[in-house]
């Protein structure tokens, strides 16, 4: 897989991250799963996979990314 670090102001670590994605990441047969944790005070960490045998272009779709703050 691969990940990557964004910074999401006001993040804390036991949030919940919740991630929306507009578009496609390649062929109509291509599939990914897509994570992401608050591994640090304002960080999330998102991780990629690949579920399927096709490419994936992660850079071809938008990404809304939320942040719950949990008590």
């Amino acid at each position: 897989g691969t990940s990557s670090v964004i910074t999401v102001t006001g993040a804390a670590l036991n949030d919940s991250v919740l991630i929306g994605l507009t578009g496609a990441w390649g062929a109509p047969s291509s599939s990914g799963i897509i994570t992401g944790t608050v591994t640090a005070a304002n960080t999330v960490t998102l991780n990629f996979k690949n579920a399927s045998t096709s490419a994936l272009d992660l850079t071809s779709a938008l990404y809304n990314i939320n942040v719950l703050s949990n008590p």
